[in-house]
């Protein structure tokens, strides 16, 4: 009996001793919609905004919450490996599940296990395959590396779709009611699209210049938009003009570098809210909505003749595609996703000619 447990212990030593450990830091992993990814031997964080922002940053004075500005939304993992099966490291992080796909497949979402890891079984054992790690909309899981007992993993998988698509604004874009940034209207349009995609949103925010500062780090975009307005309107209580001030203040951000790219300005979606909870009934959400169309059409007025106006009211239908008074359901966000996509086709078009 001794003998018995004496050898399967062997056997795991030796089986552990042979296990492949990959640091997140290893070039044969490839992270996409990051701009600032914080890599080292023994963590990656996936930030979507420059580090010393996210230190100086409150919502009281840059218009948007730090905490929530470092959720990983649109951030991704992918690699090929050869092995069986696969075991991912992060740190423990409560109620945080990833989508895995497998070759372009859906496979399955992982919810972490209580020590953080997962483990993924190939679906063509003895093959190569192409993994990818989804990361959720509303968590922060620092990857720890992976785990290989018996195979490899061959090599990273950058994005080789030529074109990029950023999207900038508040919880709606940011992916409030879907998990995954597939999920969202705007993961959905760059799909549509065949672009990369860039999620600049964040939860809570209102319009302000410093999530626009990013797009400053892309060589080239092919497209933005952004959609503001609810949280100006209801949480923050600006005036509709306050609200275009800091309106064109990220357009301004976002000129200083790409001044032919097409900057989609999209009017508020239809909601359930009726009052801004600080200035009750003195604005309404449709002098949001105009102002934004004025501003635009102020700014082709003086030659900026790549901005665009989109009115998305009644796109959705606030009373079958929210999931509360303002947040698009997952059906909701593939409507919109839907709706939208063939004016952004038609601006793109125009914008080439």
């Amino acid at each position: 009996m001794i003998r018995h447990l004496s050898i399967i212990l062997s056997a795991c030593l030796l089986q552990a001793a042979f296990a492949e450990q990959i640091a997140p830091d290893d070039s044969r992993i490839s992270y996409r919609g990051v701009l600032y990814p914080q890599v080292s031997t023994t963590q990656a964080e996936f930030l979507r905004f420059p580090p010393e922002l996210l230190k100086e940053a409150s919502p009281a004075t840059h218009g948007f919450n730090p905490a929530k500005a470092r959720f990983t939304a649109g951030a991704s993992i992918h690699f090929q490996a050869k092995a069986p099966e696969i075991t991912l490291q992060f740190e423990q992080e409560k109620f945080c599940k990833v989508s895995v796909f497998q070759n372009g497949t859906f496979d399955s979402i992982y919810p972490l296990k209580k020590d953080g890891s997962l483990t993924i079984k190939s679906k063509s054992p003895g093959q190569a395959v192409d993994f990818s790690i989804i990361l959720p909309n509303f968590r922060n899981p620092l990857f720890k590396g992976i785990t290989l007992q018996d195979g490899s993993l061959i090599k990273a998988l950058p994005d080789s779709r030529p074109e990029t698509y950023v999207a900038i604004g508040d919880s709606i874009t940011h992916g409030q009611g879907q998990d995954f940034a597939y999920q969202t209207w705007g993961g959905q349009v760059a799909d549509k699209l065949g672009m990369n995609f860039y999620n600049l949103a964040v939860g809570g925010s209102n319009a302000n210049a410093h999530l626009a500062k990013p797009t400053l780090e892309l060589d080239h975009i092919e497209l933005i938009t952004i959609l503001w307005g609810y949280n100006d309107w209801v949480h923050k209580g600006k005036s509709p003009e306050k609200f275009a001030d800091d309106l064109t203040s990220a357009i301004k951000v976002i000129r200083s570098k790409h001044k032919g790219t097409p900057i989609v300005v999209l009017g508020m979606l239809n909601t359930l809210t009726e009052t801004s909870k600080r200035t009750g009934e003195q604005y309404k959400a449709d002098q949001f909505r105009k102002a934004a169309q004025a501003l635009v059409n102020q700014l082709k007025s003086t030659g900026d003749q790549h901005i665009h106006f989109v009115d998305c009211l009644y796109m959705i239908d606030e009373k079958t595609d929210l999931r509360d008074k303002v947040h698009l359901s997952e059906k909701g966000a593939t409507k919109l996703a839907s709706k939208i996509t063939p004016i952004l086709k038609d601006i793109l078009s125009q914008s080439k000619k």
